[in-house]
């Protein structure tokens, strides 16, 4: 079984690759947590493409058209439920939400912290978002998340 204690998390999700379509720089925000300047862009992935505030990486300047390896991140989950359907990542424009169906591929062992996995798209939820008690590693979870956040890790 893959579980671990919290100093056997591993670090971040994995890398994914995008490319940045447009980007809205008057419709920016600033992430609470960290205090990092976060712009609103519309991009394209493998699966998806949709729209969600991305995070440059220090000191670098956001370019259309151009890929990027992000790490992602949500402001909100908003509900999650066991299911029995294919993988799949929906980004719903009318309520600005993605539902996403993924398998478990990680649950520390004292239920604090998962990741939800579909391909190469990795999400991590804890438990201060919603409780993951009932959830095992490769159960097929649904969840619905607020406000996707990508974050650049500066290497491309």
């Amino acid at each position: 079984m893959n579980t671990g204690t919290l100093d056997e998390i591993p670090e971040g999700g994995r890398n994914i690759n995008i490319q940045i379509l447009e980007v809205d720089f008057s419709k920016q925000k600033i992430l609470q947590s960290i205090g990092s300047k976060a712009y609103w862009i519309k991009y394209r992935h493998a699966l998806i493409e949709g729209f969600c505030y991305f995070v440059p990486s220090s000191g670098r300047e956001i370019e259309v058209m151009k890929k990027y390896s992000v790490e992602t991140s949500q402001e909100k989950v908003l509900s999650v439920r066991k299911i029995y359907k294919d993988h799949l990542i929906t980004y719903k424009s009318q309520i600005d939400t993605y539902e996403v169906i993924g398998e478990v591929s990680f649950i520390s062992k004292d239920k604090e912290i998962m990741f939800l996995s579909i391909r190469d798209i990795e999400f991590c939820i804890d438990k201060d978002e919603i409780d993951i008690s009932e959830i095992n590693i490769k159960d097929n979870v649904e969840i619905e998340i607020k406000e996707l956040i990508l974050w650049d890790v500066g290497i491309y």
